[in-house]
């Protein structure tokens, strides 16, 4: 199946899956995307390079360098590895933060698993710049289209959808970096799902620090599924159509589910404002309405969606990485008053899937009530990158905007070297 002239959805319905998935993405160049997806590729470029400087500037874990020697950058460091163990590190420290983005479809976070593996691929083959934005658009198309179908499934058994779905994207870009056919692709898609964890929420909302792993470690598993393919390993083509066991566990479908490769998956990439799990983002979109509060306040009533206030009533809120899923926290940090036992949350229907409504009452007696039916997600990602890494945004821009038509990538490279300030 080629890739169809016009921008849009390409849908299959027939055995395999997997392979038909493959043949596309084999095939695509960079011109097959929209002018608005070509674009936004490089607005995730500069998000995630943004999230990293965050997590490398905490400094969480200063040994943590594993892997051989070889030819990939660590971001933000002096040090290089081989490609899938940069992919891990440089993935860990871009969740660390929780700034990075997010695309509902399939509860991917894009920039943590795709990026740092299609880069790291990327600096080692001596890729081209539009080899690299391809192979990074098409690495969210493919997440999407094999991690949506699972959605659901991932979602009933409580586990960490990006952590596992990312596999898949990260294998795609990787594969296309290694000039995967469609039989190599096929086989690094069927290893991604093979191979990928199953990460219990309990690593976050326990504050667990293996969650910041959620980010890298499926991009490890994808360079390593690229890589595996090349070299004559292969997973099962059909994966997605058994309904018993692995990967069909989740699908809940009596029958094949439709498999829609979007050719503008990065359209739907939403980027986070605040540094909390989005599950958060709705109830802080709300409250922000409100701002600035500056009388005290005496208590917080919140009505979101089951799955936000499900995760903030288990979220261990006196760990750092568990105050990110906690939705009083949140509501502290950002209203700036020491509230976070005064706060209610309970789950309402009435706002949505995705929303959330804040009624604020104040010391004054007066009460303030705002509402949103989604989280607010960052427009101006230029302006993130001005406060996340001031010292280097400039030459990060200028790399990145460069990149469909630089014949290498060194000056991205550069610009990525080297401990920041």
């Amino acid at each position: 199946m080629a890739a169809s002239a016009a921008h849009g959805r390409i849908v299959s319905t027939v055995k395999s899956s997997l392979r038909k998935i493959a043949a596309t993405l084999a095939s695509l160049t960079w011109r097959d995307f929209s002018g608005s997806a070509r674009a936004r590729v490089a607005e995730l470029l500069l998000d995630v390079f943004a999230c990293a400087a965050e997590g490398r500037r905490a400094d969480p874990y200063p040994d943590f360098i594993p892997g051989s020697d070889g030819d990939a950058s660590l971001w933000f460091a002096d040090t290089t590895r081989d490609p899938s163990h940069a992919a891990l590190v440089n993935g860990t420290l871009a969740h660390h933060a929780e700034l990075d983005d997010g695309n509902p479809r399939a509860s991917l976070h894009g920039g943590v698993t795709i990026i740092p593996a299609a880069l790291a691929v990327a600096e080692t083959t001596g890729a081209t710049g539009e080899a690299l934005l391809a192979a990074i658009a098409s690495g969210y198309s493919a997440a999407v289209a094999c991690g949506r179908p699972l959605k659901n499934g991932i979602e009933t058994h409580r586990l960490h959808a990006p952590s596992m779905v990312g596999c898949f994207g990260a294998a795609a870009a990787a594969a296309r970096l290694f000039d995967a056919d469609e039989d190599i692709m096929t086989g690094a898609l069927a290893l991604a799902g093979t191979l990928m964890p199953l990460g219990p929420f309990e690593s976050f909302t326990r504050g667990a620090s293996v969650k910041d792993l959620y980010g890298g470690y499926p991009a490890y598993i994808g360079v390593q599924a690229a890589l595996l393919s090349r070299s004559g390993v292969h997973g099962p083509d059909e994966l997605f159509e058994s309904k018993r066991d692995g990967v069909g566990a989740f699908l809940g479908h009596a029958a094949t589910p439709a498999f829609e490769l979007d050719l503008d998956e990065v359209m739907h990439v939403e980027l986070k404002p605040w540094s909390a799990c989005r599950s958060v983002h709705a109830t802080l979109t709300a409250l922000e309405k409100l701002l600035p509060i500056t009388v005290p306040i005496t208590s917080v009533h919140v009505e979101t969606y089951a799955f936000a206030a499900e995760l903030s009533r288990d979220a261990d809120a006196t760990t750092p990485i568990g105050a990110k899923a906690s939705i009083p926290h949140a509501i502290a940090e950002l209203a700036g008053q020491p509230l976070t036992d005064r706060v209610r949350v309970d789950i309402s229907e009435a706002v949505g899937p995705r929303g959330a409504r804040v009624c604020v009452l104040l010391a004054d007696g007066t009460e303030r009530v705002a509402e949103t039916s989604a989280p607010r997600s960052e427009t101006d990602v230029r302006a993130k990158m001005a406060k996340l890494v001031p010292d280097r945004a400039g030459d990060l821009e200028a790399a990145v905007d460069a990149l469909p038509k630089a014949g290498n990538l060194s000056e991205l490279v550069n610009a990525l070297r080297g401990r920041l300030d």
